[in-house]
This record gives structure tokens, C-alpha cells and sequence, in this order.
């Protein structure tokens, strides 16, 4: 089984574990290595502590030991977002609605990058509020998306397209 489809198997199975705590789980990423890192990134809207990186890690390692996913020699690390996350999954752009980010979309020839505030999640597009203008730009176009250090906790638009 592939790594993409490991971690999408996954997520469901861990995020349902991790929701009982009040924590949200965000993404899982699967690292190659001596086996497997599976790399588990947790937030929650007071902020993440190492005493909830502690308690999370305990209730996903004993879903991998569940797991008839995982085989092999695996390892387990538990992290914040971080202030400059880079986007993975689709259900982050609704998690981290109002959060600055900066998004570069892939154009017949080149690319656009756009600045702004995410506005989450509308069908196969997202949602972006650039200098008072909402953007629309669909999912599938989207080389990169990271969330802006210098945005944590600005609401306000502040982005721009170029």
C-alpha cells in the first residue's frame, strides 16, 4: 500500500480517537524511514501543549497498534500546526478559515501567487479574500498553500495578487 492511500486510510480511524479529547486532529503524514514516521499534526483553538502532545500520542499509538494498515517498524510523532504550515489536506482550508495564507495557483503557462485571507472551502474551490475581493480558485490548481507566519490571529485582509 502506498503512503498517500496509507495516510488516507488512516485519518478517519485516528481523527475519531483524537476528537474524544477536544483536540482536532489536522493531518497525518506518513514519512519513510526505518519503516514508517507517521508524523501527526493536532490543534486546537486555546493552542497545543506538550502535555497534549503527550496524551494524543498515546491514543494514536494504540490505533497503529490496532491497525491492520500498519505493518512493520513505525514511529509515531505528535506536533502543532505551526505558525507557517503548509496546507496538505482539504479539510485544513476549512480548519484554518480567517488565517492568512498564501496560495500559488498553476496556470496553463506559469503560475499566480495570491496573499489574503482563507475563506475556507466552497465545492472543489477555495476561497480567498484578496485586497476586499473574494478569489476563487479551484483546489485542483493549487501548486502550494501555506499558511503566513505574520497572520496569526489577523482576520483582517491584508494580502495581494499578483
Amino acid at each position: 500500500m502506498g503512503l498517500q492511500r496509507l495516510e488516507d486510510e488512516l485519518f478517519p480511524v485516528a481523527r475519531a480517537a483524537v476528537d474524544v479529547t477536544g483536540l482536532t486532529l489536522v493531518d497525518i503524514e506518513a514519512i519513510p524511514q526505518r519503516g514508517v514516521l507517521f508524523r501527526f499534526v493536532i490543534d486546537a483553538e486555546a493552542g497545543i501543549t506538550i502535555k497534549d502532545c503527550v496524551r494524543v500520542d498515546r491514543i494514536v499509538s494504540e490505533v497503529l497498534a490496532e491497525s491492520s494498515l500498519v505493518n512493520g517498524d513505525y514511529g509515531v510523532e505528535v506536533t502543532s500546526p505551526g505558525l507557517d504550515r503548509r496546507l496538505r489536506r482539504k479539510e485544513e482550508y476549512d480548519h484554518f478559515r480567517g488565517r492568512q495564507i498564501q496560495v500559488i495557483e498553476r496556470l496553463d503557462e506559469g503560475s499566480r501567487e495570491y496573499r489574503g485571507i482563507l475563506g475556507g472551502l466552497d465545492g472543489d474551490h477555495v476561497l480567498i479574500e484578496v485586497d476586499g475581493k473574494e478569489m476563487r480558485i479551484q483546489q485542483d490548481r493549487i501548486a502550494k498553500a501555506c499558511l503566513l507566519a505574520d497572520g496569526v490571529g489577523k482576520k483582517q485582509p491584508s494580502g495581494r495578487g499578483r
